[in-house]
């Protein structure tokens, strides 16, 4: 299983919110506590994975890694999936599909690039 974070948007950032998770090749580790409306939770989370891809790392970089042998696998007659799976605004529409702004060239969406 593999893990691909978001950066944050332009708003995150104007509200001057920091991200909340680090991370290096394979572990996703809560960098900041949970507040929650009994205060903050001081127990911090790490997590294992196959591969983390950071906010920086292009869609490109997950599909040349981790998805291009997996269509090469299907057209061999193998079965594969690649789902996206996350809470909302995780940014799963945007990996899969491409920015839907029309700021970025076109294809590079995970779609586009199978």
């Amino acid at each position: 299983m593999v893990v691909k974070l978001r950066p944050l948007t332009a708003d995150e950032v104007a509200a001057g919110q920091k991200a909340c998770w680090e991370h290096d090749n394979d572990t996703l580790w809560q960098s900041l506590p949970a507040v929650t409306a009994r205060g903050a939770l001081p127990r911090l989370q790490r997590y294992g994975f196959d591969r983390v891809f950071g906010a920086h790392e292009k869609t490109a970089s997950l599909h040349g890694e981790r998805v291009a042998s997996l269509v090469q696998h299907t057209l061999e007659g193998f079965n594969a999936v690649v789902m996206a799976y996350g809470q909302t605004s995780s940014g799963k529409t945007t990996m899969i599909r491409g920015p839907h702004d029309g700021s970025a060239a076109k294809g590079e969406g995970l779609i586009a690039m199978c």
